[in-house]
C-alpha cells in the first residue's frame, strides 16, 4: 500500500486508514472520523486523519470554480 501511496501522490490520492487509499476527486463528504466515496462511508485513522485533511483541503485549494 505505501508503493502505492507514493506513486499516486501527483495523483489527487490521499490515504485515510492503512487499508484506504481514497481518489480526492470523488469524495463526497467528509463526517467526523469518517470520508464518504461513491455513498460508502470508510473510517478515518486517527493517525492519519490530519495528513489526510491537510492533503484534501490542498486539493480543494488547487481547483478552479
Amino acid at each position: 500500500m505505501s508503493e502505492a501511496e507514493r506513486t499516486l501522490q501527483d495523483h489527487q490520492f490521499a490515504r485515510c486508514s492503512s487499508s484506504f487509499l481514497v481518489n480526492l476527486r470523488y469524495v463526497q463528504s467528509i463526517d467526523r472520523e469518517d470520508v464518504v466515496v461513491a455513498g460508502t462511508a470508510l473510517r478515518m485513522s486517527r493517525s492519519r486523519r490530519k495528513s489526510f485533511l491537510e492533503r484534501f483541503n490542498q486539493f480543494l485549494g488547487g481547483v478552479e470554480p
